[in-house]
């Protein structure tokens, strides 16, 4: 196992990681807003996003900056910083 994961790979995690990548304007924002069925992503024509975004299960939508989503160790993504 390599990634973001390797680290605690053997607590495995019940997360499905999925990294959607391409062009600019190619339709990613569009995809994920659709195939969740509701606006999670703004779409646009011009660049929307300078950054990743994780999407993951909970009880509220939650805005997260970089620095606290990569400093949480359940998340597995500390070898980010």
């Amino acid at each position: 196992l390599r990634g973001p994961l390797a680290k605690h790979s053997d607590r495995g995690t019940s997360l499905p990681f999925v990294l959607l990548v391409g062009n600019h304007s190619s339709g990613k924002s569009s995809f994920v807003n659709y195939v969740l069925g509701r606006k999670v992503q703004t779409a646009g024509v011009a660049p929307t996003d300078d950054c990743f975004t994780v999407i993951a299960p909970g009880p509220s939508d939650v805005d997260q900056d970089g620095p606290a989503l990569v400093g949480d160790p359940d998340m597995g993504f500390a070898n980010l910083r």
